[in-house]
C-alpha cells in the first residue's frame, strides 16, 4: 500500500513539475507579436543559447516558478530565440544582443518597452512583468483573422435546373488551412542601383515571410520604396528586407526614427556594401 501511495505521489509531482513550464510558443517574434495582438497581451522575448549556463539555470528555475508560469499564462505571450540559429542571428543583430540571457519586454503593439541584459531571478523575473503590465501595454490590434474573407460575397447566379430528378448530395470538401504569407500578392521586380543608404527591417529565410512583411510596410509606407537584397549566409539563401532609400545616412536615421516611434525597429544599411 505504501509502495503504491509514494507511486501515485510521485506521478503526481511529475506532472505537476511538467505541467509548471512558461509555455514558451513556436513560430518566432513575428508570430508572437501577431498572437499578443490578437489577445491583448504583452509579449517577451528570451535570447538564449544552448551552451548558456545561466540561461539553462533560468529554464530550470525562473520558467518553471509557478507565479512566474500563472502570470505569463494571463498577460503575455512569451517566445524564446536562439542566437546560434538562422533567425536567432538575425533578430540578434537588430536587436542588439551582446549578453545572453537577454529579455526583451514588447507591448501588444510591438514596441520594445525594456531591454534586461542577465540572468533573473523568479522573484525579479515576475517583478519586471509586472511594471509593464498596464491597460495601455495590453490592446487588441489584430480584430480579425489574417486571411479572413471579405463579408461581402461575389454574385453567383442560380443554377439552371435541367431535370426534376433529384441530385445527390456531394460530399463536403475538407477546407484547406492557410500558412503564414499564403495568399495573392502583387510583385513588381526590378533591378535597383546600390547607391544610397535604406533601413533594414527584417532578415529571413522563408520567402513567404517576405511577402508577408512587405504586404504590412506598403500598408504603412507606401510612399517608400522597398528594397529586398538576396544573400547567402553559410549555406543558406537569405533575403533581407529594406525601406526606403536615402542619398545621405542622417536622412535615413531620421527615417528609422519614425519606424522607431511607430513600434518598429531597424538597423541602417549602405546599399553600395549589398551589391
Amino acid at each position: 500500500m505504501k509502495t503504491f501511495l509514494f507511486s501515485l505521489l510521485f506521478l503526481a509531482t511529475f506532472f505537476t513539475a511538467e505541467a509548471a513550464k512558461v509555455p514558451f510558443i513556436e513560430g518566432g517574434i513575428y508570430k508572437a507579436k501577431e498572437t499578443a495582438g490578437r489577445e491583448g497581451k504583452l509579449y517577451f522575448v528570451d535570447f538564449y543559447a544552448t551552451w548558456c549556463m545561466p540561461c539553462r539555470l533560468m529554464d530550470e528555475t525562473t520558467f518553471e516558478d509557478p507565479s512566474v508560469v500563472a502570470y505569463v499564462k494571463k498577460y503575455y505571450v512569451p517566445v524564446k530565440v536562439d542566437v546560434d540559429d538562422f533567425d536567432g542571428v538575425a533578430y540578434k543583430q537588430q536587436y542588439n544582443v551582446k549578453v545572453l540571457p537577454t529579455t526583451l519586454i514588447f507591448n501588444s503593439k510591438g514596441q520594445l518597452l525594456e531591454k534586461v541584459e542577465e540572468a533573473l531571478s523568479p522573484s525579479r523575473m515576475l517583478d519586471l512583468l509586472k511594471k509593464h503590465n498596464k491597460s495601455f501595454n495590453r490592446k487588441v490590434t489584430i480584430k480579425t483573422p489574417v486571411d479572413a474573407p471579405t463579408t461581402t460575397k461575389p454574385y453567383k447566379p442560380e443554377p439552371k435546373v435541367v431535370h426534376s430528378s433529384p441530385k445527390k448530395k456531394a460530399s463536403p470538401k475538407h477546407k484547406k488551412t492557410k500558412s503564414a504569407g499564403s495568399g495573392l500578392f502583387r510583385f513588381d521586380v526590378k533591378r535597383e542601383p546600390a547607391t544610397g543608404y535604406s533601413v533594414q527591417v527584417g532578415v529571413f529565410a522563408d520567402y513567404a515571410n517576405v511577402l508577408q512583411q512587405t504586404a504590412t510596410l506598403k500598408e504603412k509606407y507606401g510612399s517608400k520604396p522597398l528594397l529586398v537584397h538576396i544573400a547567402t549566409l553559410g549555406d543558406k539563401l537569405v533575403y533581407r528586407v529594406m525601406l526606403g532609400r536615402f542619398s545621405t545616412k542622417p536622412a535615413a536615421a531620421q527615417f528609422l526614427h519614425k519606424i522607431k516611434s511607430n513600434g518598429g525597429d531597424g538597423v541602417i544599411k549602405t546599399l553600395a556594401e549589398l551589391e
